[in-house]
């Protein structure tokens, strides 16, 4: 299966094939291309309080919304619970960053039935100045995700080489 079957989304698996594909495209065409990595802010608190329908209620809109606010050649994919991961081939770190802070803003005011407002932390990694495999990506666009979250949640990141590359022991807390 190459989708979610939750979300409608590609699968975690099938996106990393893609974002290898495309890798090799930037690398032979001398292009760029950045990956994001988004994660809902304090999603367990949706689950806990209005259940678990709510909640995968609010994954499938998520869902819809990312995929309907990217561009054709741009690809998101369900990377696990209630993070998410976003290819965007040909784009800057500061077309990215636009993106993402598009992306934030807008999902801030997105209109679940029956459910507050849902923030979601973004974090952002460019190739090939961030890294030139899709594993060094991903850990960076991770790293500036959760720097993201330890700077008060709902905002965007780019990586930089002074973000802690080690999830913190803390890293519970800072999820929820």
């Amino acid at each position: 299966a190459v989708t979610d079957s939750l979300t409608g989304l590609f699968v975690r698996r099938y996106f990393l094939v893609k974002l290898q594909e495309e890798l090799h495209r930037a690398e032979r065409y001398n292009n760029i291309l950045s990956v994001v990595m988004a994660d809902l802010d304090q999603f367990k608190n949706i689950n806990d309080t209005y259940g678990h329908d709510a909640g995968d209620r609010a994954l499938r809109a998520i869902g819809k919304f990312l995929q309907q606010n990217i561009r054709d050649v741009d690809m998101v994919a369900r990377y696990g619970g209630e993070e998410f991961v976003i290819m965007i081939p040909e784009a800057a770190r500061d077309a990215a960053h636009i993106l993402s802070e598009r992306l934030r803003k807008q999902m801030s005011e997105l209109k679940i039935k029956d459910l507050p407002p849902i923030t979601i932390s973004l974090g952002i990694a460019t190739y090939p100045y961030d890294g030139s495999d899709i594993e060094d990506l991903i850990k960076k666009a991770d790293a500036a995700m959760y720097a993201a979250k330890r700077a008060g949640r709902n905002r965007v990141v780019k990586y930089s080489p002074d973000i802690p590359m080690v999830r913190e022991s803390n890293t519970e807390a800072i999820e929820n």
